[in-house]
C-alpha cells in the first residue's frame, strides 16, 4: 500500500494539531516533529504553547508556530485558519484533537458547558477540516486525523452529549475518508478508550470507574498516527477497547447505554 507521506520526515511539511498543549495532542505534535514537521500549535493556554513548542524546537529542531484560540468562541477555527495563512503555511497534516467531556446528568448540567462542549468537539472539528483539507487535495496529499473515541460507538448516559458529539466525529470522518480516498489525502477517526491525561479532571470523571481502565496517550498517539499513514478509516487502540466495540455490534444498544451508565456514574460525596 502506497504511504501517503504526512506523517514522515519531508522538509517543509507543516502539521497543525488542536489541543496541543498537553495530553494526546502533545504527544501527536512530538511525534509529527520527531518525523520532520514543522508545527503550527493551537489551545487555549497561550503560556503551555509556547512551552510546548519550545520543547519540540529544541528537541526536534523543527519550526514551531503558536496560534492561541479557545475553539469553543464561534468563529475561532476561521481565526486560527486566518493566523495560518498570514505566516504564509500550507498544512499538510491536521490534527483535531481539541475536546472535552461533560460528566453529568443531563438535567443538572450547565447549558454554557453544553453549548462549547458541541462547538469544541463538533463544530470546530467540521470548520478545520473544510478550512484545509481543498488545499490538501489541491496538492494532491495530505492527512487528517479527527480524534473521536470508542464512546461514539454507544450512548453514554451521564456523557450523553460527549458521546453523541463523538459519534458525530467518527461518523463525519468516516464518510470524508470515503469521498477523498482518490485524493491522495488520508482521512482517519482515532477512536480510543479512557486516556490518562487531563480530560478526566476537565470532564469531572476523574473518579468513575472507565477512568481507571485508561491508556497512555503516547501509545494513542503512536496508534493514531500509524493508522493515518496507512490511511485506515478507524482506529481503535488496545485489545480491550477493541473487545468493547465488538461488543456493540452483538449487544442490544439500550444494554451498552446501561452498562455504560454503571461504569460513568461520578461517585457521590458523603
Amino acid at each position: 500500500m502506497a504511504d501517503a507521506g504526512a506523517v514522515k520526515a519531508n522538509g517543509g511539511r507543516v502539521a497543525l494539531v488542536t489541543g496541543a498543549s498537553g495530553g494526546i495532542g502533545l504527544e501527536l505534535a512530538r511525534l509529527l516533529a520527531a518525523d520532520g514537521c514543522d508545527v503550527v500549535l493551537v489551545a487555549r493556554s497561550e503560556e503551555r504553547l509556547r512551552a510546548a513548542a519550545s520543547e519540540l524546537k529544541g528537541a526536534y529542531g523543527v519550526a514551531t508556530q503558536v496560534v492561541a484560540q479557545n475553539l469553543s468562541d464561534p468563529g475561532a477555527a476561521g481565526r486560527v485558519k486566518a493566523a495560518v495563512d498570514e505566516l504564509g503555511l500550507k498544512v499538510d497534516v491536521l490534527a483535531n484533537n481539541a475536546g472535552f467531556g461533560c460528566d453529568a446528568p443531563f438535567v443538572e448540567s450547565d447549558p454554557a458547558r453544553q453549548r462549547a462542549l458541541m462547538q469544541v468537539n463538533v463544530a470546530a472539528v467540521v470548520e478545520l477540516c473544510r478550512a484545509f483539507a481543498p488545499g490538501m487535495v489541491e496538492r494532491g496529499a495530505g492527512g487528517i486525523l479527527n480524534v473521536a473515541s470508542m464512546a461514539g460507538f454507544m450512548a453514554g448516559p451521564f456523557m450523553s452529549t460527549y458521546y453523541a458529539s463523538k459519534a458525530f466525529v467518527q461518523t463525519f470522518t468516516q464518510g470524508l475518508h470515503a469521498e477523498l480516498r482518490l485524493s491522495g489525502v488520508h482521512v482517519t477517526a482515532l477512536c480510543p478508550g479512557p486516556v490518562r491525561t487531563e480530560f478526566w479532571n476537565a470532564a469531572d470523571a476523574g473518579q468513575t470507574l472507565l477512568a481507571h481502565a485508561a491508556m497512555g496517550a503516547p501509545r494513542v498517539a503512536r496508534a493514531g498516527l500509524r493508522a493515518l499513514r496507512w490511511n485506515k478509516t478507524l482506529c481503535v487502540p488496545g485489545i480491550v477497547p477493541k473487545a468493547l466495540v465488538f461488543a456493540t455490534r452483538l449487544v442490544p444498544r439500550s444494554w451498552m447505554a446501561y452498562a455504560a451508565a454503571a461504569l460513568q456514574l461520578p461517585k457521590r460525596k458523603g
